[in-house]
């Protein structure tokens, strides 16, 4: 019996031993601090993530219609009703700018001569007609022809409407079909017309147009003349040394500013 009691007693022990174990006692930390945190062991609270504030849309209440719509719709109809302006300030009449075509033949000559020079240096043509200076400069002088009086041709279309300038363009060339110039002037001759200019105190609508004595020669210097032949010989000699040609919409009649530049 004795030996029972020891084993009970034993057994009693070791119970009040587990539950001395489990229990805190007065000098542990509860929760624990950081300190006593072991590496590898969260101790972060889980929190909510933040929700993104959206605003929900308001629904749009349709205004109440007020008066009789038929008689609002009549007036607007008899031109009774709304905000009217006087015709001079909605389409003010253009202001015609004189274009220097002579200035504009002079440096498209210069232009193209050093471009036809290079293209036959760089293609080493040694039996090609333009072969020296001045066959390069009469062939650049021919080309610049064709940019003049397709320039004159593009003026004609946008001073149609303006009985001021027409007249300077009565004449009509016989042009080829297609009508091809070099492609850089083809760019610049397509963005030649009418311009709207609003940073003024007016607004002002710039017109291009030339002298009316220019008018007779296709915008053409006084001392050349207009052949569509030779035109159309010299840009197939130009196609062979490598120079791109392009035509014109003259359909267009809005333009850019380049042409408002002034020459220097």
């Amino acid at each position: 019996m004795a030996t029972t009691g020891n084993e009970g007693s034993n057994d009693a022990s070791k119970v009040n031993d587990e539950k001395d174990n489990k229990s805190p006692t007065k000098n542990s930390q509860f929760p624990p601090s950081k300190a006593n945190v072991t590496e590898g062991h969260k101790t972060e609270v889980p929190m909510e993530p933040k929700h993104p504030h959206v605003l929900q849309p308001v629904p749009r209440e349709e205004a109440v219609p007020i008066g009789s719509q038929a008689f609002i719709f009549e007036q607007k109809m008899n031109g009774r009703l709304g905000i009217f302006f006087e015709r001079a300030w909605t389409n003010p009449n253009p202001t015609a700018i004189e274009i220097n075509l002579t200035r504009m033949h002079e440096c498209v000559v210069l232009t193209l001569t050093e471009v036809i020079k290079r293209a036959i240096r760089d293609r080493e043509y040694e039996s090609f007609p333009a072969g020296d200076d001045e066959d390069a400069e009469a062939l650049a002088t021919i080309l610049a022809n064709g940019v003049i009086v397709l320039t004159y041709c593009k003026l004609a279309i946008a001073n149609y409407y303006h009985s001021e300038t027409c007249e300077c363009f009565y004449k009509k060339p016989n042009v080829p079909d297609p009508f091809e110039v070099p492609e850089p002037y083809a760019l610049a001759i397509s963005q030649l017309g009418k311009v709207k200019i609003r940073g003024l105190r007016d607004e002002v609508v710039a017109l291009p147009t030339i002298p009316v004595a220019h008018g007779t020669r296709f915008g053409l210097p006084g001392d050349e003349r207009w052949n569509q032949s030779d035109y159309c010989l010299a840009v197939d000699c130009a196609k062979k040394i490598g120079i791109w040609f392009k035509t014109v919409d003259l359909k267009v009649k809005m333009g850019s500013t380049w042409w408002l530049l002034k020459p220097h």
